[in-house]
């Protein structure tokens, strides 16, 4: 597989999940020689209504997603962002940070810690509480 560029076929425009994304731009990450990632993936869904006069105006909908991408390579860091999650934008991320990560500054700190160091995870973290809103 040509990990150069993210393949995109015929799906060229069509936007990935979050998980995805996420494990496609790992995968291309860890084919590159020297470099480390860490991946922040966000949705975020809000209503906002307008009241006058005691009666609603409006109710807007609103829903967001997005990726930030950290990138390490030989002490330097940097991070590029995208709320586009399809192949070409996906692309243009990496391409990013990995120009920006040669302007970066040596430091020792930077980077990810050894897997063997971190707590194990079991069983569910509970972090998921959905909740019904009425209006």
């Amino acid at each position: 597989m040509n990990h150069s560029r993210l393949e995109t076929g015929a799906a060229s425009a069509l936007q990935l999940s979050l998980e995805q994304a996420s494990q496609r731009l790992l995968e291309v990450v860890d084919s590159l020689e020297g470099c480390t990632a860490s991946i922040h993936a966000n949705e975020g869904h809000s209503i906002r209504v307008s009241v006058s006069g005691g009666q609603p105006e409006e109710r807007r909908y609103t829903s967001t997603q997005g990726l930030s991408l950290s990138l390490y390579q030989e002490g330097r860091r940097s991070s590029a962002s995208s709320s586009d999650l399809s192949w070409p934008a996906l692309e243009q991320l990496l391409q990013r940070a990995r120009d920006n990560v040669s302007f970066a500054e040596v430091d020792a700190c930077n980077g990810l810690p050894d897997a063997g160091l971190q707590a194990p995870i079991s069983g569910d973290l509970e972090l998921y509480h959905p909740s019904t809103l009425t209006l």
